[in-house]
């Protein structure tokens, strides 16, 4: 399963509107404005919406500290869900500098068909940190960490990963820790084609 496609409904849409109008309000008010690109608390909001109508968890509503840089907590790892407005999008992002790394990072973008939200792929924290592929239009006007989808991981090996209990930080592992055997990338150990 190389993508998770998630039935959102005009609830959701309402919610993550009320939701990203006020993250934008408070950030706002403490003069760091989120003007990546239009919208962009409403799309970030819709994203975590699905996650967590797909992975049966509740969505932090809660706006009065920091979210320490991850939205959701599986087994011990710290996950941020990350989307893109733009319907087929292909990149993963995350605006330099960053406040925090955290231990894994899942793309979402505006499906294919309406009323559907993509988790189409993830990144550990340490692959993130490293990553250097984000959209020329974008990096000129705002630099960002960027993975292309052809290089990100398959949602069933995410899957497969948040079943296991995390023991250390994220940053000490290699795909090889991640899935096991000497050299096996996750794209092998998932079975995905790339």
């Amino acid at each position: 399963m190389r993508i998770i496609r998630i039935l959102v409904d005009k609830k959701d849409t309402e919610r993550a509107k009320r939701l990203g109008d006020e993250r934008y309000e408070i950030c706002k008010a403490v003069n760091h404005r989120n003007d990546f690109v239009p919208y962009r608390d409403r799309w970030g909001a819709l994203g975590e919406i699905a996650f967590g109508k797909h992975y049966g968890l509740p969505v932090n509503e809660d706006f009065s500290k920091s979210d320490g840089g991850y939205d959701f907590i599986i087994n011990g790892w710290k996950i941020d869900v990350k989307t893109t407005p733009a319907e087929n999008g292909r990149y993963l992002l995350l605006r330099k500098p960053a406040q925090y790394i955290t231990d894994l990072y899942v793309a979402a973008r505006w499906g294919t068909r309406p009323w559907r939200i993509e988790l189409f792929g993830w990144a550990t924290g340490l692959e993130m940190s490293n990553a250097d592929d984000a959209p020329a239009h974008i990096a000129k006007h705002h630099p960002a960490y960027g993975i292309h989808a052809n290089k990100l991981h398959a949602m069933d090996s995410f899957n497969e990963l948040i079943r296991k209990e995390k023991h250390e930080p994220c940053k000490t592992y290699s795909q090889e820790s991640l899935f096991g055997g000497a050299g096996q990338t996750a794209r092998q150990s998932a079975g995905s084609e790339f």
